[in-house]
């Protein structure tokens, strides 16, 4: 299998992971490597993937089959489902409504994925997915006066009455 991203693998690793209710850890993390394994010590699953420079994808180079193990203890969230994780199964929900309720955002991951996830990791998650829609909250801080002083310029009678504070 091949990715084009290190994040797309990490992505299918937690669906196949939360799907079928089994945990796994990473053990090593490079920009070129990914080794994962069953935090149960008796399974013998394993996967391994690395970046192929002349791809410039990533493959997974070894998995060594299915879990031998099945989950022992039943939890209402997941160690592998993050507010990353999270935030791409509601980018849709958070562009039709940058509003939506967090509590609305827990009974969607609880619908869709059947695990009840933590209120401060669905806020994370919202704030990910806003991060995601409209770049980063500091960038647009900074391109915010420059925007101002093109409306200032463009638009007949604008006034922008600048504030700024010190915290």
């Amino acid at each position: 299998m091949t990715f084009n991203t290190k994040e797309e693998v990490q992505h299918v690793l937690n669906t196949h992971h939360i799907k079928k209710g089994l945990h796994y850890r990473v053990e090593r993390s490079s920009p070129t490597l990914i080794v994962a394994q069953c935090v149960n010590i008796a399974c013998d699953w394993r996967c391994r993937a690395t970046f192929i420079s002349r791809s410039k994808k990533w493959e997974v180079r070894k998995l060594s089959g299915e879990h031998s193990c099945s989950p022992l203890i039943i939890t209402q969230d997941h160690v592998n489902l993050g507010y990353v994780c999270i935030s791409k199964s509601i980018l849709a929900l958070v562009e039709n409504d940058p509003s939506i309720s967090i509590p609305t955002i827990i009974a969607h991951i609880k619908s869709a994925k059947g695990y009840t996830i933590l209120y401060h990791k669905a806020w994370m998650a919202k704030q990910k997915a806003i991060e995601d829609l409209h770049e980063n909250w500091e960038q647009s801080y900074h391109d915010l006066p420059e925007l101002l002083n093109v409306m200032t310029i463009f638009l007949n009678g604008f006034v922008v009455d600048k504030q700024t504070r010190l915290l």
